[in-house]
């Protein structure tokens, strides 16, 4: 089992190597700000493209943070403390769990806490006290929800992990370094929306915005108020599909009163024409 694991960790480790286009945009958080290399003690370097400014006491931001269903990464848009440190935010979101009642779960144990973490010239280093992997894991899924983690930040293109100061111990190498690529995808859902988050207050028109990989690229949008009635409806593609991913984006009109409970639901097409999507996301939102 153990070589098992190395095997298919060392076939990672290697397509971490290239880059993926159609993930670009698939990790962008609306509110927090950039990382910067303030966050380590041993990292040097800054962010060019962030202009921090010192949040306000109680302050809060949404993360985006990856937990697993089935198996597979699920991402969760978290509330946290808006902060500079915001990779160190996450990390904490992540290694905390998913929320009671969310209906996802998380394959990193019990224990793993964050010894360092530093960012500078596009790469998180994250250095863990114990393995992300439990003894026996089957799959890479734990190292994919650190990545997928931290890179939701455009400026975060690749994440060193280390254990106790030295390597995670994948193909005995000195680092071993991942980014997102087309191997995670067969982890992924078939949908992931980024916005809306869920945690803010909506106007009309809505923005959704997301990433997908069904069939024909048919996104369905729709949004139902608390009753399930049908609010308004409408359908884009993305920019990739049927094997591939890619993004989409779709604004979209509605009529509610101000504090009314509306839901969002992100489907693909009732391909296999039994009556429902094969793939549904829905979000819970509150109309400000």
């Amino acid at each position: 089992m153990r070589l098992g694991i190395l095997v298919v960790l060392a076939v990672l480790t290697l397509a971490g190597c290239g880059d993926d286009a159609s993930s670009t945009s698939s990790g962008a958080i609306p509110t927090a700000p950039a990382p910067t290399a303030s966050e380590t003690t041993g990292g040097t370097g800054t962010d060019p493209s962030s202009t921090p400014t010192n949040p306000s006491p109680g302050e809060t931001a949404a993360y985006h943070v990856w937990f697993t269903k089935g198996g597979n990464l699920a991402p969760m848009w978290i509330e946290g403390e808006k902060t500079l440190g915001v990779l160190t935010e996450s990390m904490k979101l992540l290694l905390a769990g998913p929320p009671a009642g969310s209906g996802l779960e998380t394959e990193i144990p019990d224990g793993v806490e964050v010894r360092d973490l530093g960012f500078a010239n596009g790469t998180a280093t994250v250095d863990l006290s114990a393995p992300p992997l439990s003894k026996g894991a089957k799959t890479v899924v734990p190292v994919g929800q650190i990545v997928y983690t931290l890179t939701q930040y455009p400026t975060v293109k690749r994440v060193e992990i280390m254990v106790d100061g030295g390597s995670l111990g994948i193909a005995g190498t000195s680092a071993d370094i991942f980014k997102r690529g087309p191997f995670w995808e067969q982890y992924l859902p078939a949908i992931v929306v980024l916005t809306p988050t869920g945690l803010d207050p909506v106007a009309s028109p809505l923005s959704v915005t997301g990433t997908a990989d069904v069939f024909e690229a048919n996104v369905t949008i729709k949004i139902l108020d608390e009753d399930g009635k049908e609010l308004a409806s409408t359908f884009t593609t993305a920019t990739c599909g049927t094997g591939c991913r890619g993004t989409f984006a779709k604004r979209v009109a509605f009529e509610a009163d101000e504090g009314a409970k509306i839901t969002l639901v992100v489907a693909d097409d009732d391909a296999d024409g039994d009556g429902k999507p094969s793939h549904e996301v829905r979000v819970p939102l509150e109309v400000g």
